[in-house]
């Protein structure tokens, strides 16, 4: 007698539907768990670039025994669309920088820094929204937005942030936030706006 083999089964249009959605569905776990991995870096990023900032403050401060500004009081720098007014960050970042605020050229150095010490050393930013030091100045967080930074011009040992720092009760000289992956920020504390916030002080 003749042996016969039996053809191999092929797979039904059913099976092949399940391992296709089987695959998606790995696939989205896996590109969530990178979304997630990443956001967790430029966190961590933006803490390690507020904590050099606050050292660079801090740093020239003990040389000129003055923060890194002319005003007199109390001044946040950064927060101007949302407060609805004040600085921008580079009128800090120019001092801190060693550039010329004119033009910002690095061999001509800033006034309020006559020693020519450069205090911060950032890399630039393609654009004026991008991450970095931007080409008008402001020092921007991993998304983008300017670094908010609040010093005690006044020297009364408490920087008095308008969001978190308002009645003084918390007792920094320098205070430095990034408003986060969603790039907002509200007056109010507890507004949704300021819930993925991140702090520089915790």
């Amino acid at each position: 007698m003749k042996a016969y083999r039996r053809a191999p089964r092929a797979f039904t249009l059913i099976e092949l539907l399940t391992v296709i959605a089987i695959i998606a569905i790995l696939a989205g776990l896996i590109l969530s768990a990178v979304v997630a991995a990443k956001g967790k870096a430029k966190k961590a990023l933006a803490k390690t670039e507020m904590a050099g900032l606050k050292a660079a403050i801090l740093m020239y401060e003990k040389d000129y025994s003055i923060y890194p500004t002319t005003n007199t009081v109390d001044t946040t720098y950064g927060a101007a669309d949302f407060l609805g007014g004040g600085p921008n960050n580079n009128e800090v970042v120019d001092v801190l920088r060693n550039v010329n605020p004119a033009n910002r050229a690095s061999n001509q150095g800033h006034p309020r820094n006559p020693r020519q010490t450069v205090y911060l050393d950032v890399k630039p930013a393609s654009d004026n929204g991008a991450p970095g030091v931007t080409p008008n100045g402001n020092y921007n967080d991993p998304w983008g937005n300017q670094y908010i930074i609040t010093l005690d011009n006044d020297f009364d040992d408490v920087a008095k942030d308008p969001v978190y720092n308002p009645a003084g009760a918390i007792r920094l000289n320098v205070m430095i936030w990034s408003r986060g992956p969603d790039g907002k920020a509200n007056p109010d504390p507890n507004h949704p706006d300021n819930k993925d916030n991140v702090l520089g002080w915790k």
